[in-house]
């Protein structure tokens, strides 16, 4: 027996949400090459049911083997061995992105929406319903002037001219 049959055989299945390239399990973030280039949410794990594991087997969502993930490693933000880990975890990921990015399709836009343009049937106008007709002879253009800037003087006639006009009206409704 291979080691990844007996880890299947001796081991439960759990679904785990990939963030960053890495699961957790058991309070532990676990990772490896294959699951930072992995690119969906989920994925499966097999987690020993009898044992602390050092290993865990991943499997994707059709039950194919993805990879073996190991325990994450906590670099201090001082040491060089994390930028280097960082740096290849970028560029697993990288690549994974520029894969995906070959395998999708050529697709141009333009020239799908003229095709489609292209295809539509001609648009009939509807039937009109009667008809509308301007004769500015008729009617001669209005056009309000705007005022000019008014002095303090003029602002406190046009006040006093709106409260009188509310006392005559409040005068009338009280009687």
């Amino acid at each position: 027996m291979s080691r990844d049959e007996v880890r299947a055989a001796c081991a439960r299945t759990e679904e785990r949400s990939v963030v960053q390239g890495a699961i957790s399990v058991g309070g532990r973030h676990w990772t490896c090459p294959e699951l930072q280039a992995y690119q969906y949410e989920k994925i499966w794990v097999r987690v020993p049911a009898y044992h602390t594991p050092a290993e865990l087997l991943l499997l994707d969502r059709y039950g194919e083997r993805v990879g073996i993930a190991f325990p994450d490693v906590e670099f201090h933000p001082l040491d060089k061995r994390g930028a280097k880990a960082s740096a290849e975890r970028a560029k697993v990921h990288r690549q994974a992105v520029r894969g995906l990015d070959r395998s999708a399709p050529d697709i141009d836009v333009a020239a799908r929406l003229i095709a489609r343009g292209q295809a539509q049937p001609d648009s009939v106008p509807n039937e009109p319903v009667g008809i509308v007709s301007y004769d500015p002879a008729k009617r001669p253009a209005r056009i309000v002037m705007p005022k000019g800037a008014s002095t303090s003087e003029e602002r406190r006639r046009e006040q006093d001219e709106r409260i009188a006009a509310q006392m005559d009206l409040a005068k009338r409704i009280v009687g």
